[in-house]
């Protein structure tokens, strides 16, 4: 019986030998016990939010991917992505995208989910607006940038003058 079998979890969900794993405040806050959702009850546990890996065995019902697929994605809070191995329900990952490596790919998922939910599912931010992003050279911030521009959004954004250079890359309107 394999690992995901044994875990007990559902049928929709992938095995993933993670490659990569990025660190997020969240997991500073969990470290340091300023977390209200990772309290003692919670011990031990494994933080880490982001992943990249390779699919290993899939459940019956999780058809997107097979194993040997590079993947990247987001554990759930109560997830552990610093292990060797995680589950995950195969609508929290995506295939990893061509040109990047496992390291650059697990850098992705909170920040960009971040940047994305904020300027369109929570702002409902359409083509032709407007945004001002404060902390543009930041994880969710230069996700914001990029994706604001992709969708056709007028970009002012704020960074510190070391980070000047970075924000005219990411191309901002001036």
């Amino acid at each position: 019986m394999d690992r995901l079998e044994q875990s007990g979890r559902d049928a929709g969900q992938i095995l993933v030998s993670v490659r990569a794993a990025s660190v997020n405040p969240v997991d500073f806050k969990i470290r340091s016990g300023k977390y209200p959702s990772v309290q003692e009850d919670r011990l031990p546990y494994t933080p880490g939010r982001d992943v990249s890996g390779i699919v290993e065995p899939c459940g019956a019902q999780a058809t997107r991917f097979r194993p040997g697929d590079a993947i990247f994605g987001m554990v759930p809070v109560f997830g552990g992505g610093y292990a060797e191995r995680v589950v995950l329900d195969e609508r929290a990952v995506a295939h990893m995208p061509v040109g990047l490596d496992h390291v650059q790919a697990a850098a992705i998922p909170l920040a960009g989910q971040t940047a994305y939910q904020g300027l369109f599912r929570r702002g409902k931010l359409k083509a032709g607006q407007t945004v001002l992003i404060h902390g543009g050279s930041g994880g969710a911030g230069h996700f914001a940038i990029q994706l604001a521009k992709a969708m056709g959004v007028r970009v002012l954004t704020t960074v510190s003058t070391e980070h000047v250079e970075f924000a005219r890359l990411l191309g901002p309107t001036r």
